[in-house]
């Protein structure tokens, strides 16, 4: 039942059926126009002193604007096709749920809806707004993830929710309902953002003698910033024992991505990597 909310939840996001609607435009004629030149006199503005200290003089020089002209401009009659995108979007959700409720929906896919797909199938704790706020940072709509994305998202994550020490680590959702969580909880979200776009996300436990702090460790598939931070990870396994893939990891904290907040303190080491959906619940 939970997988059909979602379906038509996520029909409601999408254009199938467009509804086309023709507009006449009619001819228009705009006739041209003549500017005369203008001529702004400069002027001094004498010095003085004042209780902040002395204000030299100011001289500002004459500005002159020449004359020009703006040519007169006629425009041919024409026909244009309106695409009411509110219809087609109550068509989406009709077809959806009318055609074949047990399919998320059988709409021709682009790169991101068949990530969303994908994702909804197989995140049992995926909601609306989490969706919506890992789709809305592609500004590009290719689908896919970039740095700069990730920093636009990161930003925008450090800024909107709040900080408060959680006893365990929260799973995604409950971050973003109870607006706020701890560094193990912007950690994880931030993995799940990254495993959402189908990167290697896992979290990465720093301590020292009196303070520890979660970070999210990204595996890099794609060229990394010169003026980013990386460790070459080899041979590593989680404490729940599954092994990390070898290659590149970027180290993503808070609102940093590529290096490291002030959370971070002198002296502290890297002890232990945790599998992100392997430890919600559990106190870290």
């Amino acid at each position: 039942m939970r997988r059909i909310r979602l379906s038509l939840w996520f029909a409601l996001l999408l254009v199938t059926s467009i509804q086309a609607e023709e507009i006449t435009i009619p001819e228009i004629h705009i006739p041209g126009r003549h500017f005369d030149a203008i001529r702004i006199p400069g002027k001094h503005i004498p010095g003085r002193l004042t209780s902040f200290g002395d204000i030299p003089p100011i001289d500002i020089p004459e500005i002159y604007i020449p004359a020009f002209d703006v040519p007169a401009v006629d425009t041919t009659s024409g026909t244009l096709v309106r695409n009411d995108l509110s219809y087609a979007r109550v068509q989406a959700y009709k077809q959806s749920a009318t055609r074949n409720p047990g399919v998320l929906f059988q709409l021709p896919r682009t790169a991101i809806e068949g990530r969303v797909e994908r994702y909804l199938q197989t995140t049992k704790w995926a909601t609306p707004e989490m969706v919506h706020l890992f789709t809305m940072f592609d500004s590009d709509h290719s689908g896919e993830l970039t740095w700069e994305k990730a920093e636009n998202f990161q930003r925008y994550l450090f800024d909107t929710y709040r900080y408060r020490h959680e006893a365990v680590a929260l799973r995604p959702d409950q971050f973003l309902s109870r607006g706020e969580g701890d560094c193990k909880a912007f950690s994880l979200m931030s993995c799940e953002f990254f495993r959402f776009w189908g990167w290697t996300a896992f979290d990465a436990g720093f301590s020292n003698a009196t303070a520890g702090h979660a970070v999210c460790f990204v595996k890099a598939d794609v060229p990394v910033p010169s003026s980013y931070i990386k460790y070459y990870v080899t041979g590593a396994r989680t404490a729940e024992g599954d092994p990390m893939p070898e290659g590149w990891y970027v180290p993503v904290d808070y609102f940093a991505v590529g290096s490291y907040s002030n959370a971070v303190e002198v002296g502290m080491r890297l002890t232990v990597y945790f599998t992100p959906n392997k430890v919600y619940g559990e106190a870290m």
